[in-house]
């Protein structure tokens, strides 16, 4: 539907009153130079007349002219539903047109079918100093711990480049895919599978193919490859940690070895059997000399005053004050081998000796306590031999196709169509629209 301009609707008038002008071309001629025109125009102008339904060969269109003219006082902007409605035939066309085609078109796509398995990955992991510093409970609920890690594992197994290979080889999937590089090979067997991981952790693994029985194999044939693999690397891993840890014992009992000599070499020496205990009592008695001494020179100093010099009790108060000197003196600087009592003089460097080899020792006993356990546990993990896949779900032969999706396929490309073909009358109905205006401008 078009809106006509001042000019066309002259014309039109023009025709109403000399119908004869239209197949006339003198009388046409004539017209036009009584309005003002060239006849060339006023022929072009016909001509868009007859195009718009206005006019025919006999004369106006009474009936399309009375409708042109009741939608000339339309606003020129028809609505978006009736300018389709107004082409709803053409659409109606394409949209069958394209739903037989899109039907056809589904039913020669070849049908592929889906089998798939799905496994939870064990907690317990591969790595055997996953469990150094506390478990790995509490890292796995942030993503982080041994859960995870296997999964990663996993998708990686899947993913190799060896296990895309072995599928290739053992279901001669190069001339079942029509192709002689194995990148390309590789790339449609890449395209052809699909590795899901849920909320939950666990990992799924689909694989597609046109036949349901080699679909199944395949899927089976990975399961079984990926179960290989990851014993075989847990195995090494078992292996590698035991050879270790192994080294790390041997070294740590030579050290300790060392230590335990030395240790009992310096209690031998200095009859160190509890040197803690033997210090602190030597150490009580040199307090107690020094006590007795001081009270001793105090008598003796009393007497002195008081006695006479030849007096025996003063002999003895001297005696007494001479031999706690002596007992002092020895046991700050030297002692009788047999004595229990360490040397006073020597203290600060045995205590100092004595606590290094005792904290060497205690060190070296706690990291071999640890070891030993890691040890037993790497060498029962090399031995380790059964599955270690949680397998919720074993691949199955599909009975159903997954793909393609006859459905979807028809609904999209029906529903694109549409859209399109609509997109298409809008816009023609746009530049008809603007047609006018433009042959108005050209005029003028």
């Amino acid at each position: 539907m078009q809106t006509l301009t001042d000019h066309e609707k002259k014309i039109l008038e023009l025709v109403k009153k000399h119908p004869e002008i239209l197949v006339n071309p003198a009388e046409r001629e004539k017209i036009a130079k009584a309005n003002s025109m060239t006849e060339k125009t006023l022929r072009n102008r016909i001509a868009d007349l007859k195009r718009y339904g206005l006019v025919d060969s006999k004369g106006v269109n009474i009936k399309r002219t009375s409708e042109k003219e009741g939608i000339d006082k339309t606003p020129t902007d028809d609505s978006v539903v009736q300018v389709l409605w107004n082409r709803r035939r053409f659409l109606l066309i394409n949209f069958i047109a394209v739903s037989v085609l899109s039907v056809i078109v589904s039913l020669l796509l070849p049908v592929w079918y889906a089998s798939s398995f799905t496994i939870l990955p064990s907690s317990a992991g591969g790595d055997i100093f996953g469990t150094v510093g506390g478990g790995t409970g509490a890292l796995s609920l942030i993503g982080l711990g041994n859960t995870s890690e296997e999964t990663n594992n996993y998708i990686s197994i899947l993913n190799s480049r060896r296990l895309r290979e072995r599928i290739i080889d053992e279901f001669n999937l190069r001339s079942l895919y029509g192709a002689e590089e194995i990148e390309d090979v590789l790339d449609q067997l890449e395209a052809n599978t699909d590795i899901e991981v849920s909320d939950e952790g666990a990992l799924m693994f689909v694989i597609y193919d046109r036949d349901s029985i080699r679909c199944k194999k395949m899927a089976d044939l990975v399961l079984d490859e990926l179960g290989k693999t990851s014993i075989d690397l847990k195995t090494k891993t078992g292996i590698r940690n035991q050879k270790f840890i192994l080294a790390r014992i041997e070294s740590l009992e030579s050290e300790l070895r060392e230590s335990e000599n030395s240790l009992r070499d310096f209690t031998l020496k200095h009859n160190a059997y509890e040197f803690p205990i033997q210090l602190t009592e030597s150490v009580g008695q040199l307090i107690g000399l020094e006590v007795k001494l001081a009270e001793a020179e105090i008598a003796y100093n009393v007497a002195e005053s008081t006695l006479n010099k030849d007096s025996p009790s003063l002999r003895v108060f001297r005696l007494q004050k001479d031999e706690l000197r002596t007992q002092l003196k020895e046991l700050k600087t030297g002692w009788d081998e047999g004595s229990l009592f360490p040397n006073l003089s020597e203290a600060p460097d045995m205590l100092l000796a004595y606590a290094r080899m005792k904290r060497e020792i205690e060190i070296n006993s706690a990291v071999l306590e640890f070891l030993y356990p890691q040890y037993e546990q790497a060498r029962l993990q090399e031995a380790r031999d059964e599955p270690s896949l949680q397998i919720l779900d074993f691949p199955r032969v599909p009975q159903k196709k997954a793909k393609p999706q006859r459905a979807l396929i028809v609904v999209g490309s029906v529903t694109f169509s549409f859209l399109l073909a609509s997109f298409w009358v809008l816009l023609r109905n746009r530049v008809w629209l603007s047609a006018p205006i433009e042959r108005k401008a050209g005029a003028a």
